[in-house]
């Protein structure tokens, strides 16, 4: 034994990990090597690595290197048996004899040159015998494979040549018999980023790709992330992957990328140094084989290449270097085969035979060829059962086409003719969800296919659909007229049972039908089925089958929804298949448990578009009608009517009820869009009504709508509103806001590199200004718009006539609220230009910043040329000095009406001039929201001077100060100037004042101007925190003078419950009307509360609007409320007092309080609590309530109109014969429910004296009013 042959023994032993080894010994002490002993037990229990190579050679002399290699692979240590075999075999080479032609023959004998490899690729004995077949193992010592390590160059180029034939061109799903393409000029790259998807990305699929952008500018956040198909190998942190996962939705190209790799290996672009062999796999194939039907890793592999069985020992030689092998495992969601099987039902041995689904998981398990490479795609619903089986696995995500890929692939797809490719793409891109779609490649093929095809029959594209149904129609269309050779009988029966089977395939979730299925609908027929279906041919044994799927899932999609509208669809369908489109509605909807409304699934999105498309009778059926005589079903299309009212009439509401009032004002002051609370209409069932395109269906769906609350995000959606808006009728209120601008995805992967800009430096994608005219073209169409707000929308010159005419036709349009936050000067010039015509509007809101001196002078106009404007709310920022002249200008003409002013602002000098002037000259101005910031005591104190003259009319102040000065808060030497506020102005008469982080001695000084004798002040609203600063005899002193008293407490302190009650309880305490808002309803404040409610103090009205629960506290209140002393005549109730959990309690005290009686509700949600408090309350005969007053305010603000408004009034003005006024403030129910209560009232046996809503007498006296006058 030579000592290099020692010395690799020795090596690879000492490469063994510590179970490893003793695994090795423990098969060493029984191989039974050739009938020679075994190694003695004891020898080997304790010997190391050095003792066992010397009791190898002691016992097995010159096969000591044959016995560890067997041992080692009955170890299953194949990896070190194969490299030990190498590295022998190296030296085997290097130490061999010249040819026998250069020996003497007296010295030369074949035995002298010891080959130690000769012998060693031995059958493992323990294996079961391979079945009989021309595929077998290699056995026998004198095998030729025993002396070749690899494959040559001549094989692997015949291989190579072969792969490319069968994947250079591929077959597009409508191309005639021979027609073919070129796989390398279709193909356009792919977008893949490293990294799984979330649990709700896996079951999204397609649509998930395509929602307008929002994932894909996820996405666009990890671009360190992207990856290549020539970079799917490298080292990711160190590591190399072995396992590639690529994972993405259906149609989204992965089989096509499969391809494309193993025609790049095949052209030696991918990996040519790592790879000797690629195999390309497709599980749909395995899906028609029988779960017991075996096979083996050596035959599936000679099924790749017709040709192996004439390479002499060609399966052999691959598998003997298995780290150059690659596996593209492809489609692995489609396997129907469960892999839960026992740990040890695994294959090692790659001639082993078993059944299919044991071969895949030993390869994913890397218990087959373990040293062997995968690639494998599926869909994200597959990931999580694909991940158990799988080692140290790297995860990619295919997201479809980038932006400039996209492009490529239109540019490839009309190849020379560029005038045509541009049309395409200019086409696609005006219309969002069909841009968005087209990420997935399939959809881009459709899009093209049937672009390709207008264009050259002469249709102009900008007159074109753009609904994704239309698209799919002409598809579907062209096919019928071109492809097939039927007689229209024959084509109407056979298409009707595609639309059947696609629908049991969408019932059952089934994608593959075997050919049974396809048979008994007569579908293969030639000619005709290749039209919408592909067919798979699969081996099995000697025999060959059929297995049929749709092209892609949207098309089963497709044909199923046009199976349910279709009228005689029932008739033709199998027996397992619930064809109520009720039940699929039922199915495919969940009904969210806080709202009881109903929703669709996102991943039944474009089945639904369709499902709606399709009813468009006139222009989408019109042709297959003419030819087939097909008609929708009149009651499925009432049936899908009646779903769109009831869920388009649902809200959503995102109410945090710890948000009430002292919010509510905060979202006065900073514009109810800067809160994210939004109430909104369903954007997916007005998606679903723009894909009808059928004006009376939309018009119908839509006839009760009165108020749309829209987000848009992009053109697309802007389109959609433009559309359906014009057919709401009764449109009162619409709320339309964009971010800051609608930009393309902002990132490299999805735009080319010259569109690439850095976040700053975004900039607003050119708007055509057709979306825009458009828009308030549909605007002119309304004629019952009171309310109308838009945010951030880019308001265009071609828009200023339109403009002009919303004003003018909607003579009910009082307010108008406009934010422009892209300083979109020109925008604010048009919109002054258009108010400067006579119109209606009374209250107007701006928000604009860096506004000209241009844009100045013309709203300053119209602050005193609208005669009507009498509420006006500005947020200006970054104003100079003579923009800010010319506005204050407008507001001192003296022919300005404007009584209440919102102004927020940042306080300059010469800013805080104007307004003081503004005080003291505005003969107009009542009411004033002050929202000052970076003001310093200078500019403080001239505003308030300004308050204190005697010409100021200024009878109710707002006050917030929340910014820091200096790093200080409101000052002592601000806070004595609003002192003198308080103890000078002639006509002060309510302050609201919030000021952040309050000190004792601030608090003491404003104190002392509520305590001045002068002071007018009869209502003062603070908070909890101000309250807080103040003492017991301070507190004491401004109760004796106020008359009513409102208090918001976020939280209600020990010192701040004793303070408040004792101030209440004293006899020296002034208050008629207390307001309590907020944290509470604690058991200590509401038994002392009680109290005094038992006493007779002067308290007559109470507000309570509470955010919290509390039975126990709740019943001590109700307590005192019932009590027979109580004087509280007039109660207000709000937040968590208008729900099922408080209304038992109230409702005995409308009962016996027998001196109450006037009720304020003040409903935060809806109007359903509402009812419920008034049902249990009001229907009892002893309640004595005369005057019922709901106060919308907070309704409007957080959650609009309630569409059952009116019907709900009526309600609750039948219950209780004693009713004899009502009254409905806030603005918040709209005409068309104005209208609809009147007629309830009419017919109804109540006893109303005074009806008022939203400021108009509807009864007066017991007098109706005039519809003209309601209205």
């Amino acid at each position: 034994m030579n000592n290099t042959v020692r010395e690799e023994l020795y090596k690879t032993l000492c490469d063994l990990l510590e179970k490893q080894f003793k695994d090795f010994k423990w098969w060493l002490k029984g191989i039974d090597y050739n009938e020679k002993p075994n190694i003695v037990t004891a020898s080997l229990e304790k010997a190391n690595q050095q003792e066992v190579v010397d009791l190898l050679i002691h016992y097995y002399g010159e096969d000591a290197p044959k016995v560890c290699i067997r041992v080692l692979q009955k170890s299953n240590i194949n990896d070190v048996a194969r490299k030990l075999e190498e590295t022998l075999q190296k030296d085997v080479d290097a130490h061999q004899l010249p040819d026998s032609s250069d020996h003497g023959s007296s010295n030369y004998s074949p035995r002298a040159s010891y080959d130690p490899l000769k012998p060693l690729i031995q059958p493992m004995q323990d294996h079961e015998a391979a079945p009989s077949t021309s595929l077998n193992p290699p056995t026998g010592p004198h095998h030729s494979a025993m002396f070749r390590t690899d494959l040559c160059e001549q094989e692997l180029e015949d291989y190579r040549s072969y792969v490319k034939t069968q994947f250079e061109t591929i077959e597009d799903p409508n191309s005639d018999p021979g027609e073919r393409v070129s796989l390398d000029k279709r193909y356009s790259t792919l977008t893949i980023l490293r990294g799984q998807l979330s649990q709700q990305e896996r079951v999204n699929g397609i649509q998930a790709i395509g929602r307008k952008h929002t994932e894909i500018q996820a996405i666009s956040k990890r671009p360190e992330s992207s990856a290549k198909i020539k970079t799917l190998f490298d080292p990711i942190h160190g590591l190399n992957p072995k396992t590639v996962v690529l994972q993405g939705a259906a149609g989204i190209g992965k089989t096509m990328m499969a391809k494309k790799i193993m025609l790049d290996w095949a052209s030696q672009q991918f990996y040519p140094d790592r790879f000797n062999c690629v195999f390309y796999i497709s599980c749909r194939e395995f899906n028609c084989h029988a779960e017991s039907e075996k096979s083996s890793i050596a035959e599936i592999i000679s099924k790749q290449w017709p040709r192996c069985h004439a390479v002499e020992n060609f399966i052999q030689n691959i598998l003997k270097n298995e780290r150059k092998l690659l596996f593209i495992i492809d489609g692995f969601d489609e396997l129907r085969y469960s892999f839960d099987q026992a740990e040890d039902s695994c294959c090692s041995d790659p001639w082993k035979k078993e059944p299919i689904k044991i071969i895949l998981r030993s390869l994913f398990q890397k218990k087959l060829l373990p040293e062997s490479f995968l690639i494998i795609t599926t869909r994200p619903i597959a990931l999580k059962k694909l991940n158990r089986y799988l080692e140290y696995p790297h995860f990619f995500q295919i997201l479809g086409f980038s932006g400039e890929k996209m492009e490529e692939y239109f540019q490839n797809f009309f190849g020379d003719d560029k005038d045509q490719a541009t049309q395409a793409l200019r086409f696609v891109q005006q219309n969002d969800t069909l841009f968005t779609m087209c990420v997935i490649p399939l959809v881009s093929w459709i899009i093209c296919t049937v672009l390709k095809q207008e264009m050259e029959g002469g249709i102009n594209l900008q007159k074109m659909p753009c609904t994704l149904t239309e698209i799919y129609m002409l598809y579907l269309s062209s096919l019928l007229k071109y492809h097939h050779k039927e007689s229209e009988q024959d084509v109407q029966r056979k298409l009707k049972n595609v639309c059947s089977l696609a629908a049991e395939g969408i019932w059952k979730q089934q994608i593959l039908f075997p050919e049974e299925e396809v048979m008994k609908d007569n579908l293969v027929q030639d000619d005709f089925f290749p039209l919408f279906l592909n067919e798979n041919n699969f081996k099995r044994d000697i025999h060959c089958i059929k297995n049929f799927s749709f092209i892609h899932l949207s098309f089963q999609e497709f044909f199923a929804s046009l199976f349910y509208v279709l009228k005689g669809g029932e008739q033709h369908h199998s027996e397992n298949l619930n064809t109520n489109l009720r039940a699929l509605l039922k199915r495919q909807t969940f009904e969210d448990p806080s709202t009881k409304c109903e929703y669709f699934r996102s991943e039944f999105a474009v089945e639904f578009r369709f499902l709606f498309g399709f009813l468009n009778e006139e222009n989408r059926m019109r042709e297959l009608k003419k030819e087939f005589g097909w008609e929708i079903s009149c009651e499925n299309k009432e049936l899908l009517l009646n779903w769109v009212k009831k869920n388009i009439n649902s809200k959503i509401n995102a109410i945090d009820l710890n948000w009430i009032t002292q919010d509510k004002h905060m979202l006065y002051l900073y514009n109810s869009f800067h809160i994210k609370i939004h109430l909104y209409l369903e954007k997916e069932i007005l998606s679903y009504l723009y894909e009808t395109q059928d004006e009376n269906f939309v018009r119908d769906a839509l006839c009760a709508i009165t108020e749309i609350n829209y987000q848009c995000n992009s053109y697309m959606e802007l389109m959609i509103l433009t559309y359906c808006i014009q057919h709401c009728q009764n449109l009162e209120y619409l709320y339309v806001r964009s971010p800051t601008s609608i930009y393309q995805a902002d990132n490299g992967l999805f735009l080319p590199k010259n569109k690439v800009h850095s976040h700053r430096n975004w900039k607003p994608f050119k708007l055509d200004e057709g979306y825009m005219e458009d828009f308030f073209k549909s605007l002119t169409k309304l004629r019952n718009l009171r309310v109308l707000r838009l945010e951030n929308l880019h308001v265009t010159v071609s828009c200023r006539l339109q403009l002009v005419e919303v004003f003018r036709k909607n003579q009910k349009l009082k307010e108008l609220n406009f934010i422009f936050e892209d300083t979109n000067h020109s925008a604010v010039e048009l919109l002054c230009s258009a108010l400067q015509r006579p119109c209606e509007i009374e209250t107007l809101e701006l928000n604009v910043k860096g506004m000209t001196q241009k844009c100045s002078m013309d709203l300053a106009d119209i602050f005193w040329r609208n005669q009507k404007l009498k509420e006006l709310k500005l947020y200006l920022y970054n104003i100079d000095d003579k923009t800010a002249h010319m506005m204050f200008w407008g507001l001192l003409h003296r022919n300005c009406k404007v009584e209440k002013l919102w102004l927020s602002t940042e306080l300059t000098e010469s800013c805080s001039w104007r307004v003081a002037e503004l005080f003291r000259k505005s003969q107009t101005i009542k009411q004033v929201w002050l929202v000052l910031s970076y003001s310093n005591e200078q500019r403080f104190k001239m505003i308030c001077e300004a308050l204190q003259d005697r010409h100021c009319k200024v009878e109710e102040l707002w006050w917030i100060h929340t910014c820091r000065l200096f790093g200080k808060w409101l000052t002592e030497s601000c806070s004595w100037h609003l002192a003198r506020v308080l103890m000078n102005s002639p006509i002060l008469k309510k302050l609201w004042l919030w000021v952040e982080d309050s000190n004792a001695r601030m608090v003491n000084i404003l104190c002392k101007g509520l305590q001045y004798p002068k002071c007018k002040l009869e209502k003062l609203c603070i908070h909890g925190g101000f309250l807080s600063n103040t003492s017991s005899s301070d507190f004491l002193e401004v109760l004796k003078r106020l008359k009513e008293l409102q208090l918001f407490l976020c939280r209600l302190d020990e010192k701040v419950e004793k303070m408040l009650c004792e101030g209440l309880q004293h006899s020296a305490c002034q208050i008629k009307k207390l307001r309590l808002e907020g944290e509470f309803l604690t058991e200590s404040f509401c038994r002392s509360f009680a109290e005094i409610l038992r006493k007779k103090t002067r308290l007559r009205e109470l507000d309570l609007l509470t955010n919290n629960t509390n039975n126990i506290a709740v019943e001590m209140l109700c307590e005192g409320l019932k009590h027979a002393d109580c004087n509280v005549i007039k109660l207000g109730l709000g937040g968590k007092f208008l729900t099922e959990f408080f209304s038992s309690h109230l409702s005995d005290v409308f009962r016996k309080h027998q001196t109450l009686k006037e009720l304020e509700l003040f409903p935060i949600n809806n109007i359903d609590g509402v009812v419920e408090v008034l049902r249990n309350g009001l229907e009892h005969s002893d309640c004595k309530l005369e005057v019922l007053r709901i106060n919308g305010e907070y309704l409007k603000v957080f959650c609009g109109h309630s569409l059952s408004f009116g019907t709900q009034i009526a309600t609750i003005v039948n219950i209780n014969q004693n009713l004899q006024e009502f009254y409905l403030h806030g603005d918040c129910i709209s005409d068309y429910e104005t209208k609809l209560l009147c007629e309830e009232l009419k017919h109804s046996g109540h006893n109303l004296k005074d009806l008022w809503l939203n400021g108009k007498y509807i009864i007066q006296n017991g007098e109706w009013m005039d519809m003209e006058h309601m209205t």
